[in-house]
């Protein structure tokens, strides 16, 4: 349970065991928040993660999940759960970002996605799938979990555009539907029916009356969909 009393973390960015070619060079050590307020629960508990030295594209836009209001952070890991953070979500590279105070400037790592079990960002909470659970493992927006289980996957890529930068970010979503031990990739109200076959025809009126395009659908009508849907079940 998080306490929400002011305690001052002074964690640290423990090495981790070198996975794949990472050389433990790679991995910072250095003493976490230790002047930043505001970080509650588990005061034993680390953050991990690689420095972030990736070189982000001149182009239009950002690559971060953004919207409206104040992000409001949480992160919740294997070590416990922590807000006041400050933190971003890498949508080109699905990356969980925190930054950190290093003297008088602020640094960034990677947070290690191993110990990661959900953040929160502008109200929106996302979890993280790991590969066996869904077809492709990463963080996705939980959008449903019941009987039946909706993700969405915020994701931003690099176009070309004819403006001065050359490039741009461009934002997509795409949405993952759990049923019945089965995976669907839902693009439109067709493939949304073929995920919920077993009740096709109700399904369908359902859509039409409320003048649902799945393709455009918001996370609050995808959750009016699948509750109907789950109101049919025996």
């Amino acid at each position: 349970m998080r306490n929400r009393g002011k305690v001052l973390l002074a964690g640290c960015l423990q090495t981790l065991a070198i996975l794949s070619a990472a050389s433990q060079d790679d991995w910072q050590i250095k003493s976490l928040l230790r002047d930043y307020p505001g970080v509650y629960s588990n005061p034993d508990g680390y953050i991990n993660g690689r420095r972030n030295s990736f070189v982000y594209p001149v182009a239009s836009g950002n690559p971060y999940y953004m919207r409206a209001g104040q992000a409001h952070p949480v992160l919740e890991t294997v070590y416990g759960t922590y807000d006041s953070l400050l933190l971003k979500y890498d949508l080109l590279n699905d990356e969980l970002i925190l930054g950190f105070r290093n003297g008088d400037v602020i640094e960034e790592i990677m947070v290690n996605r191993n110990i990661v079990l959900s953040f929160s960002l502008y109200g929106v909470r996302f979890v993280h799938l790991k590969n066996g659970a869904v077809p492709v493992p990463g963080y996705y927006e939980e959008v449903y979990n019941s009987g039946i289980r909706c993700y969405i996957k915020h994701i931003k890529s690099l176009a070309g555009t004819a403006g001065t930068a050359g490039y741009e970010y461009r934002y997509g979503t795409r949405i993952l539907l759990l049923n019945d031990g089965q995976s669907y990739n839902i693009k439109n109200n067709k493939t949304l029916l073929n995920a919920l076959e077993d009740k096709h025809k109700e399904m369908k009126s359902f859509l039409q009356k409320n003048h649902i395009l799945v393709r455009y659908a918001i996370a609050g009508e995808l959750i009016r969909v699948l509750k109907f849907y789950e109101s049919l079940q025996p």
